[in-house]
């Protein structure tokens, strides 16, 4: 059985046992039909009250049905509080990670500064001693910057 199955049977007994006590006032009746000689149907009813409650077979089944329903409640509670207490160590871990991830990339870029290809490249062009030809240079750079950084987009948007 499923615990949605176990959930709705012990809701079930629960509901019937407290429906039979708040019909019968507190005591189980039990209603025993006979038929009499004289075509005429009679019913006896049959009231159990105090010591008889606890040997009655009946009576018992019941209350040990709503022991159980109530074992299985408990822990269907249980469980569920263990999952939610779970899910937000898990939320939380993968906080601080992602935290973490953030924190180490910035270090490796401020690590590869000094390697990117414009630091690179302006460390050539600062070698040029003219000032036209460093501007020329320049210009070539940022064209080649501005064609790949097109290409980039391009295929991005076809993904």
């Amino acid at each position: 059985m499923t615990n949605r199955n176990l959930v709705i049977r012990s809701m079930l007994v629960a509901v019937s046992v407290a429906l039979i006590f708040t019909v019968s006032g507190g005591t189980l009746q039990f209603a025993e039909g006979q038929i009499q000689s004289s075509n005429q149907n009679s019913f006896q009813s049959t009231t159990i009250t105090g010591d008889n409650l606890k040997n009655n077979p009946m009576v018992e089944k019941i209350l040990n049905e709503i022991e159980y329903s109530k074992k299985q409640i408990a822990e269907l509670q249980k469980n569920q509080k263990d999952a939610e207490l779970n899910k937000k160590l898990i939320d939380q871990q993968r906080l601080i990670a992602a935290q973490l991830e953030k924190q180490a990339q910035q270090m490796m870029e401020l690590n590869n500064m000094p390697h990117t290809p414009k630091v690179a490249f302006g460390n050539f062009v600062s070698t040029i001693n003219n000032t036209n030809t460093q501007n020329i240079f320049w210009d070539e750079f940022n064209f080649m910057s501005q064609r790949v950084d097109a290409g980039h987009a391009a295929t991005n948007i076809q993904q």
